[in-house]
């Protein structure tokens, strides 16, 4: 006789009932915590510190430094005695041009206390417009270079306390320059002046410029 398997009665899932609500953790509310209300304290003024007293520093004595400084130093000695100059009179320097140093005929146009203002002849500009910048410079420039890097020696390889301010047609692009050949014996540089000097553009910056005056000053 057959053997039958038994049979396993399975119960189905009941249906979904429409808007029966899904149950849900209780949400747990928060605690409060009294914090009590504190006053920051205000922050304590400082004052910046007194800046420290700095003397005013002695005048810049080059030589003196020299002397102290220098193994070996030799005293500065006026190579050329040169008279001085008087306003009018013709002056020929060396000045650097394109084509290398070439002399260059100019006239003492104006004196200063400190300088000697001396333009190449055809550039010369007006005489009151000379004066007024020539007043700025002893105003406002001598004084303050002068402070901060002490004055040049004196008198110099010429003898004369004065400085040249040579205005030139120059090389091309140059505003002025300083030549430290002038400073030896043309002995030594052929082409030194044999003056302390400061060469300026003639054709570059105008003379009434506050170019002009910078130019100096640096």
């Amino acid at each position: 006789m057959p053997v039958t398997e038994p049979t396993l009665a399975v119960a189905p899932n009941p249906a979904p009932q429409v808007g029966t609500p899904t149950p849900t953790s209780t949400p747990i509310p928060p605690t409060e915590t009294s914090i009590p209300w504190m006053t920051p304290e205000p922050t304590p003024f400082m004052g910046a510190p007194a800046e420290p007293f700095i003397p005013d520093p002695p005048d810049r004595d080059l030589q003196d430094l020299g002397r102290r400084l220098v193994k070996g130093y030799l005293e500065p000695e006026s190579l050329v005695t040169a008279p001085p100059l008087t306003v009018g009179e013709k002056v020929d320097f060396w000045v650097s041009r394109d084509n290398g140093s070439v002399i260059v005929n100019g006239e003492v146009s104006h004196i200063s206390e400190n300088a000697y203002w001396i333009f190449e002849l055809g550039f010369q500009p007006d005489p009151d417009d000379i004066a007024s910048v020539a007043d700025q410079f002893e105003t406002d420039i001598w004084p303050v270079i002068t402070d901060i890097f002490g004055r040049p020696i004196s008198p110099g390889i010429d003898g004369d306390d004065r400085i040249v301010i040579y205005t030139a047609v120059l090389r091309t692009g140059v505003a002025g320059y300083f030549s430290a050949a002038d400073s030896y014996s043309s002995e030594i540089r052929v082409h030194s002046n044999q003056r302390e000097a400061l060469y300026m553009s003639a054709d570059r910056i105008d003379l009434t410029s506050r170019e002009y005056l910078s130019v100096i000053a640096h």
